[in-house]
C-alpha cells in the first residue's frame, strides 16, 4: 500500500479506521527513529558523568609505554572474538610484552600471536601517538598500518589512547546496527565508514561530547546492558 492510504473495508467499525489519520510507512519509520533517538539521547545525558569518569580512569599514561602497547594489543584482540576470550588473552599477554608465550595463550589465534609480536616493545611504540599537528583521521590512518588494525580496530584503538578526545568511533556490528540498520557486520569501504561515523558525530555535538565518548555510550545502549567500564577496555 503506498501512501498510506487505507484499503475499503465493510462495516461501521472499518469506516471508523478509514476516519482515523494514517501514517505513510516513511512516517512511521521517522517515528520510530525519533523515539529511538529520543530514548538514546535520554540515556546519554542521564549517564554522561559517570562515563566521563570511566573515560578518565580507562585513560592512558602516553608517556609509559606499557600503556600504549596495552591498547594497541587489546584493539588487535578485539577483531573478530568474543570478549571474554580478548580479556583471557590480553591479560596473559601483558604479563610479558615481549612476546613470550603468546602462542600458546587461550583466545589467541597465530595471526594475532604474529600482530603481537611485531608490535614495538619499549619507546619505539610511543611512535604511534596521536602527533599534534596530526588530524584524527590522518593519524587513523597511521595506527592501520600496524598489522591486525583495519579502520574498525585502528578507530578504537585511538578512542582507548585518547577516550576524552578521540573525534573516530569503533563501528563494530552494534554501530553498524544503529547507524546503518545493518543486521551483522558489513565490510565498509574507508568512505562508506566515514559517512555512517559523520552521522555519529552529529549526535554526539547535540549531547556535547566526544566521538569516542559518543560511541562508547551509544554501544552500551544498544546492547542494553548499562553502563560498564569493563567491557570497553577491560585493564
Amino acid at each position: 500500500m503506498g501512501r498510506g492510504v487505507v484499503p475499503q473495508l465493510r462495516g461501521q467499525r472499518n469506516a471508523a479506521v478509514a476516519d482515523r489519520p494514517q501514517l505513510a510507512l516513511p512516517s512511521v519509520l521517522e517515528e520510530e527513529t525519533r523515539a529511538r533517538d529520543a530514548a538514546l539521547t535520554a540515556y546519554a545525558v542521564r549517564y554522561r558523568p559517570l562515563y566521563m569518569q570511566y573515560a578518565c580512569a580507562i585513560a592512558p599514561d602516553l608517556s609509559r609505554w606499557e600503556d600504549v602497547w596495552d591498547r594497541l594489543a587489546f584493539s588487535i584482540l578485539t577483531a573478530n572474538a568474543m570478549v571474554h576470550d580478548a580479556v583471557t588473552a590480553f591479560h596473559q599477554a601483558r604479563q610479558s610484552r615481549r612476546g613470550v608465550g603468546f602462542h600458546g595463550i587461550a583466545g589467541m589465534t597465530p595471526n594475532k600471536a604474529r600482530y603481537l609480536n611485531a608490535l614495538p616493545c619499549g619507546r619505539p611504540i610511543l611512535r604511534y601517538r596521536k602527533r599534534k599537528d596530526e588530524g584524527w583521521l590522518r593519524y587513523r590512518m597511521r595506527l592501520m598500518t600496524i598489522d591486525g588494525l583495519g579502520v574498525t580496530k585502528a578507530s578504537y584503538a585511538a578512542c582507548l589512547l585518547y577516550p576524552l578526545e578521540a573525534e573516530v568511533a569503533c563501528l563494530d556490528t552494534w554501530m553498524q546496527k544503529l547507524l546503518l540498520g545493518s543486521k551483522g557486520f558489513e565490510w565498509l569501504t574507508v568512505d562508506e565508514y566515514i559517512l555512517a561515523e559523520r552521522r555519529l558525530a552529529r549526535w554526539a555535538r547535540t549531547v556535547g561530547i566526544n566521538l569516542a565518548l559518543a560511541q562508547w555510550i551509544a554501544w552500551d545502549w544498544m546492547r542494553g546492558d548499562g553502563p560498564s567500564p569493563q567491557r570497553y577496555f577491560d585493564a
